[in-house]
């Protein structure tokens, strides 16, 4: 269960990840990937799983959330809709593939446990982004785990090595 901080961090940069970034999926991805890809994010962030917990704000922050993730899976999962979008959004997309696999960044491992299970899982989440060279959904990740364990320098330096790997010319 997502607590309402990490509804919150993932709300405010949701607007920047596009529709394989929210799916953690590469732009290759087949469509039994897609759908998998889907199936694995809805069970996380399906509004009825929050419906009885008696927070309307929880609930809501879910459905919009899960709003976006099915509209990524809409498109994606359409031969002709995915098509479009990739041409739309094409010259981004080339951003989020692809690193040097020498990049120290890649082969980062995390000496000391988070603090928290959830900060655990969004660095394992970063750790996998980053080794597939999709280093804007490792951002999210690290974003996400320092929200649930802010004080944990050895995420704080890795999200730094990522901004300074974003920036470099390609």
């Amino acid at each position: 269960m997502i607590s309402k901080e990490e509804f919150e961090a993932l709300l405010r940069i949701i607007g920047n990840l596009s529709h394989y970034q929210l799916l953690k999926i590469g732009i290759t991805a087949s469509e039994d990937e897609v759908q998998d890809a889907f199936h694995r994010e809805a069970l996380i962030y399906h509004p009825d799983r929050y419906q009885g917990m008696g927070n309307a704000d929880l609930l809501a922050k879910s459905k919009q959330v899960y709003a976006r993730i099915v509209e990524a899976y809409r498109v994606l999962s359409n031969k002709t809709q995915r098509e479009q979008y990739d041409q739309k959004v094409g010259s981004k997309l080339g951003a989020t593939s692809g690193v040097d696999p020498d990049d120290e960044v890649t082969s980062v491992k995390f000496k000391k446990s988070a603090t928290s299970p959830s900060g655990m899982k969004f660095f394992k989440l970063a750790q996998t982004a980053l080794q597939s060279g999709n280093l804007q959904s490792a951002k999210m990740n690290i974003q996400l785990a320092l929200n649930t364990d802010p004080e944990n320098r050895e995420l704080q330096q890795l999200s730094q090595r990522i901004e300074t790997s974003l920036k470099k010319p390609k």
